[in-house]
Parts: C-alpha cells; sequence; structure tokens
C-alpha cells in the first residue's frame, strides 16, 4: 500500500505526512484494528488540506506592454495582488492596434493559465465584447479597466474606468487658458472604435463651445493607435493654411506623432500641443514642448480592478462602476507631489 502526500511546490519526504505514511506501513504489517487504519488516512487526508497551494492567478491584460502608461497598472495590480495573495499574469500585444494579439491572449489566459479572474484594458471597443462575454459566461470575474465596452455591468462585470468626459473638459478649459479666448485648434487621434476617445472628442468640443466661442475647431482627424498613419496626419493638419493654434491630440499615438510631428518641422514655438496619456516621456513637457498631458490615473485602475475581483471570487456586492479622474500636466506643476503620483516613471515594469 502506497500513500503519497504532495502538497503544491513542496515535496513530502521531509513533512509530517510521509512520517504518518510510514507509520501506516508499519502498522499493515502488525494487524492493526480497522478503526485505528481508517483514523491514520484521514488524518493524512486533513494534513494534505491544510498545506501551502499556490495562490489563485489573476490575469491583467492591457492595451500594450513595455509602456510607461500601463507599467502603473501593473504596479497599481501587483501591490494589491500581494496584499491579497494573488498571483499575476501580466501580458499584452506589443502594439495597441493588435486586436487579434489581444483577443488571443485573453483566451490563452483563461485556458492554458487557469486564471481565476480577468482584468483587461480592451484596444477596441466591439471586438472585445464576445472574448469577455464568454469569460463572465464561464464564472470568471472580470473588471474592464480605462475605456469601457458596450456591455452593461453584472454580478461578474465591473468597470474602473478613466473619467474621459473630465478628460475632456480639462483639455477645453486648459486651450481656452493657452489662447485667452480666441484662436483655432486642430483634434487629432478621434478613434470611433475606442469609447473612452469618442467621449473624450465630445466632451471637449462640448466645453469648448460652451465657455470659449472665439475659439474654433479648423480641423477634425480621425486616428487610430497606429504610429506612421498619425504621423502623416500631425503632418498634414500643420501644413494646412492657416495652421492651428493649437493641436489636441485624443491618444497616446496621436501625442507622440504630433510631438515628433512639431519637432521635426521647428514650429514648438508656434503650435502649441496638448496631449492625452503619459506613453511619453515628460521631458518635453518640463522644457515646453509640449504644452500639457492629461494623464490616467493607472495605477489606481490596477489597484482598485484587483481588490474588485477578490470581492466578486467571494460574492460579494462591488460598485459595478468606478471613474478616477484624471490630471493636467503642465510644466508648472510637473513637480507637485500629487502630480508626480501619476507620472512617475520609476512605478516600474514586471521582470
Amino acid at each position: 500500500m502506497q500513500i503519497v502526500s504532495y502538497c503544491g511546490e513542496r515535496g513530502w519526504k521531509n513533512n509530517l505526512a510521509f512520517r504518518l505514511k510510514q507509520k501506516i506501513h508499519n502498522s499493515i504489517h502488525t494487524k492493526p484494528s480497522l478503526a485505528g487504519l481508517i483514523f491514520s488516512l484521514i488524518s493524512v487526508l486533513n494534513l494534505c488540506v491544510g498545506c501551502r497551494r499556490d495562490p489563485p492567478t489573476i490575469a491583467v491584460i492591457p492595451q500594450t506592454i513595455g509602456t510607461s502608461l500601463w507599467s502603473g497598472e501593473y504596479s497599481g495590480a501587483s501591490s494589491a495582488a500581494q496584499k491579497l495573495n494573488f498571483k499575476i499574469y501580466w501580458n499584452a500585444p506589443t502594439r495597441e492596434d493588435d486586436v487579434e494579439g489581444q483577443i488571443a491572449l485573453v483566451e490563452k489566459a483563461l485556458v492554458q493559465h487557469n486564471c481565476r479572474g480577468l482584468v483587461l484594458t480592451p484596444n477596441q471597443s466591439l471586438a472585445l465584447i464576445t472574448p469577455v462575454r464568454r469569460a463572465v459566461a464561464s464564472g470568471i470575474p472580470t473588471v474592464i479597466t480605462s475605456t469601457p465596452l458596450a456591455i452593461p455591468p453584472g454580478p461578474r462585470l465591473a468597470y474602473v474606468l478613466n473619467d474621459d468626459e473630465e478628460g475632456g473638459r480639462i483639455a477645453a478649459l486648459h486651450v481656452g487658458k493657452v489662447l485667452h479666448g480666441a484662436g483655432s485648434v486642430a483634434v487629432m487621434g478621434i478613434d470611433p472604435g475606442v469609447r473612452g476617445v469618442m467621449t473624450r472628442a465630445r466632451s471637449f468640443e462640448s466645453t469648448l463651445t460652451q465657455f470659449y466661442p472665439g475659439i474654433k475647431i479648423i480641423a477634425k482627424r480621425l486616428g487610430s493607435y497606429n504610429g506612421p498613419q498619425e504621423q502623416q496626419v500631425a503632418e498634414e493638419v500643420l501644413r494646412r493654411s492657416p495652421a492651428p493654434d493649437v493641436i489636441v491630440s485624443l491618444t497616446s499615438a496621436a501625442t507622440l506623432a504630433a510631438f515628433r510631428t512639431i519637432t521635426d518641422m521647428r514650429k514648438t514655438s508656434a503650435v502649441k500641443l496638448i496631449g492625452f496619456d503619459q506613453d511619453i516621456a515628460f521631458w518635453p513637457v518640463q522644457t515646453g514642448e509640449i504644452d500639457a498631458v492629461i494623464v490616467q490615473d493607472t495605477y489606481g485602475m490596477g489597484e482598485q480592478a484587483i481588490q474588485l475581483i477578490a470581492e466578486l471570487l467571494q460574492h460579494k456586492s462591488v460598485p459595478l462602476e468606478t471613474k478616477l479622474k484624471p490630471m493636467l500636466v503642465t510644466r508648472d506643476n510637473l513637480d507637485q507631489p500629487e502630480i508626480q503620483h501619476f507620472v512617475a516613471l520609476n512605478w516600474g515594469l514586471p521582470q
């Protein structure tokens, strides 16, 4: 008769279960009572139940990997996971426009890695609906971060979002301040496939119209997460006559493309750039080459998402939708402690 107790990553030869196994083996040869043998078996089983197990794994899949924007989410998720005894499976496409790659990573995380929960920042609002519905239907607690999907929240689905309406309002009010109430604006990066970006665009335009009727939007350009395409759009906007006084870029890709184009065309003194999302080093803000960036609290998103997953796994009621306020980063406030929480680049990436 052979009884082996194996618990997680720890072997059995040096633990109490091994000694109990030896005791049972010896008792068999001395013709023990049936009751004694059963008691010994129960002791071994109870011991195994108490052994250390690997903590549950939560999949965290942002829009892309290796950027300062989403390194904040990783750090926030990791901090919460450590406190709650979870492991993090962190993976993402290498490009924001790789929608099929993100879908494949979601399916891989749930099937191959047996993840108990899912935190997802979708690259595209429509394409990610099906895999998310599949995860929720399979009983996987899911939290969508940053930008929403067209799925209502429910018992296994919650949202921790960037307040994109507030972001658009912040951008419009700052444009009004920069232009002193009169001038022209071009808007780049309008992506119909990302609901949060469209919310930014609508909020920006309505706020500008309400408070600064003397500022005109002279160009509105569709965008994507494709860097070269965004740079072509930026060149076209800057070559138009008259050129805009300000460019507002609604995505990280549009912000980076506009910055490179303005710099290459040597128009940093003529055209102000106001961008979104901190996927860019902040030295251009410090030097004044970028006037301002509206940043997301991705650290808070990751932290709160893991906390929600823990509560959903315990079948607790949770807030179905949480919105985190973005912040305006300028040369004047860059060194303030509350701003450094958003822009610090030492949040770190997974090793």
